[in-house]
């Protein structure tokens, strides 16, 4: 069991402006993560959920997510176990065939687009009880409260 870190994109829409910020909270919860729920020899990694509904492509800047992607790597390496990105669209999904020339390959065996057939993939890799139901998990969907994180037993 690993943490799962999800992302839900749309609520972050008001702070497209804030990077920097956005990026100093992020850097905030994975030490919180790295230093309170990983466990050395044990669990090493941690899986991310970036939930795209609600967001529209053009928002998602490549080289925004080139360089968020890269500062996260060099802050946290070996850290990401994988990546799913849910709920995106078509345009996304060819946007990404053209972006992944500026990934690595390790990056690029960590990250996967589903845009519909998450809520079967994601239970194959995540206990159902640590999954909200929007995932394909019987957790309830969260939608307040969103700090301090939920951990699961």
């Amino acid at each position: 069991m690993r943490p799962v870190i999800v992302v839900r994109l749309s609520l972050l829409r008001d702070l497209e402006h804030l990077r920097e910020e956005v990026m100093k909270a992020s850097h905030f919860l994975l030490t919180y993560i790295k230093e309170q729920l990983l466990i050395p020899g044990r669990v090493e990694t941690w899986m991310f959920i970036l939930d795209l509904q609600g967001t529209k492509s053009f928002n998602l800047a490549r080289k925004d997510l080139k360089n968020t992607v890269e500062e996260l790597s060099n802050l946290y390496p070996c850290r990401l176990d994988s990546m799913f990105v849910v709920n995106s669209n078509r345009f996304l999904g060819l946007l990404w065939k053209v972006s992944k020339l500026f990934f690595s390959t390790s990056q690029l065996k960590k990250i996967r687009f589903e845009r519909t057939n998450y809520k079967k993939v994601l239970p194959q890799r995540v206990p159902e009880d640590q999954l909200e139901m929007r995932y394909g998990g019987v957790c309830p969907n969260l939608t307040s409260k969103f700090f301090p994180p939920k951990f699961q037993s």
